[in-house]
């Protein structure tokens, strides 16, 4: 009786044991995977850009959401205490999960089990902020970038807002030819802050890219392409003339790609430059003033998921923000594309 008694206790003792280190280990495995909650710290919510003239004067407003920064001392306190009392009561008493109202919810629920009801929550306003800030699938955190960036449409830049925090304009397609006075203001804007040059990558997208080139000097520019990627936008019935997506199909990813290898500079991040090929370069390599030169450019585009209507010069602009001499070298020679 005593044997057995004592081989269940030191069997529970072992099980218990096993089970506190899978437990200490998946916790460890988890913490290892979440996000940093000290980035909320640096978070800045999108507002209002406003242009002012030299005497004071308000020339337009961009903004993808309306806002107006309002400090919390400015706030009503009645305003606080309904938005407190409809979100979460015990804000200012509990320290950040309500374990009593987690417990309640957790028998409510269980009482209302089978009966069709909504089931109740818990979760408090941090909880609430954790989760949308630092858990969604999608990008929530913006990266705050220096430079203003120019997209051809609305849509466009309603896609750029949900990704990064910048200045945001716009050509309105081809209206950007007409309109001296946004070209005038583009060009003050570039001289003072830079502008990364942000169109689609068919045809018209070039067009407007390289009109954009001619009137800003180029020592104010930077250039993020997209790759050429087949589709339609869900707004549009259907694809455009040449049946790729636009900057405003891309997904996050992509977009925060095309803007790092443009050499955008984002808080936080460090700016890396490769640099040294020069336009012989690319004539020694075959790809450009060779007789198929053409075609190894478009290969090479293709590889690295830049646009098609790409010049030689673009190329080499992108290819210098992204390798050195050697690094293009032995990429050519892995992707099987030949050099003179």
């Amino acid at each position: 009786m005593f044997k057995t008694l004592s081989s269940l206790i030191s069997t529970f003792f072992f099980l218990a044991v096993i089970g506190l280190m899978v437990l200490l280990v998946g916790y460890w495995k988890i913490s290892q995977e979440l996000p940093d909650y000290h980035q909320l710290a640096k978070y800045e919510p999108p507002v209002t850009t406003r242009l002012y003239a030299g005497d004071g004067q308000l020339l337009m407003e961009y903004a993808a959401q309306k806002r107006l920064f309002v400090p919390e001392n400015k706030i009503p306190e009645k305003v606080k205490q309904a938005f407190i009392a409809a979100e979460d009561k015990k804000f200012y008493s509990h320290s950040g999960i309500d374990f009593i109202g987690i417990a309640r919810a957790i028998l409510l629920n269980l009482k209302n089990f089978g009966s069709g009801r909504r089931p109740s929550g818990a979760s408090t306003i941090t909880q609430q902020v954790a989760k949308n800030f630092l858990l969604s699938s999608e990008v929530s955190i913006l990266r705050k970038i220096k430079e203003a960036i120019l997209v051809e449409g609305r849509y466009d830049a309603n896609t750029l807002h949900q990704v990064v925090d910048a200045t945001i304009f716009e050509t309105a397609g081809f209206g950007i030819f007409k309109d001296r006075q946004k070209m005038d203001m583009l060009r003050r804007v570039a001289e003072k802050r830079g502008l990364i040059v942000f169109t689609d990558s068919d045809g018209a997208g070039f067009v407007i890219r390289n009109h954009i080139k001619s009137a800003i000097p180029g020592k104010y520019l930077k250039h993020a392409y997209i790759p050429d990627i087949p589709g339609k936008e869900r707004r549009k019935s259907a694809p455009g003339r040449e049946g790729k997506l636009g900057v405003e199909g891309m997904t996050p990813e992509v977009i925060l790609a095309a803007l790092r290898n443009a050499g955008a500079t984002i808080e936080g991040e460090k700016t890396t430059s490769s640099g040294g090929i020069t336009k012989q370069d690319l004539m020694a390599l075959g790809l450009s003033g060779g007789s198929n030169a053409g075609e190894k450019r478009k290969a090479l585009l293709k590889k690295l998921n830049l646009p098609e209507h790409m010049s030689a010069n673009a190329m080499l602009q992108a290819l210098n923000l992204l390798y050195t001499r050697e690094e293009l070298e032995q990429m050519l020679d892995s992707s099987g594309i030949e050099r003179d």
